[in-house]
């Protein structure tokens, strides 16, 4: 009995959460997400990656913002990780250990400042199925308007 319960169990807590980030999961709401960040607004950057050193106790190596994206009825959906590129040995470790961790990133540039910008290495959790169901939604809302 404990070997189907088991393997159930596990199979129903991957599914509930397409992502979940040090107790930051897909799905909540905006007011949940603020409430362990210090978030201010629907799409909050975080400088630094501060509100895990000091809110929740943890610190990526080179983490430089936290971006959060909500649906329209505010359930977090993507969070993006944007990590400043280390330099030589240490680069190709920071590389290997997003892959390893994150199962990949994309290089590109972040702008912080209306006139400056930076490389970064961006990971990206994603809800697809959360995003699916926010973009039908917002399709019926608005298809008469095209």
């Amino acid at each position: 009995m404990k070997k189907i319960i088991i393997p159930i169990l596990l199979l129903a807590s991957f599914y509930s959460f397409a992502f979940d980030y040090h107790g930051i999961k897909s799905g909540m709401m905006k007011v949940e997400v603020d409430s362990l960040t210090g978030g201010e607004s629907g799409f909050t950057k975080v400088g630094k990656g501060k509100v895990f050193n000091t809110t929740m106790g943890i610190n990526p190596p080179n983490l430089f913002t936290v971006d959060f994206s909500y649906t329209a009825d505010d359930k977090l959906w993507r969070i993006a990780l944007n990590f400043k590129k280390a330099s030589l040995a240490a680069q190709v470790a920071q590389q290997k250990a997003l892959r390893e961790i994150y199962g990949g990133f994309t290089e590109t540039n972040y702008n912080y400042y209306s006139s400056s910008s930076m490389n970064v290495f961006q990971v990206l959790l994603i809800d697809d199925e959360l995003f699916k169901q926010d973009a039908d939604k917002i399709f019926k809302k608005t298809i008469d308007l095209y």
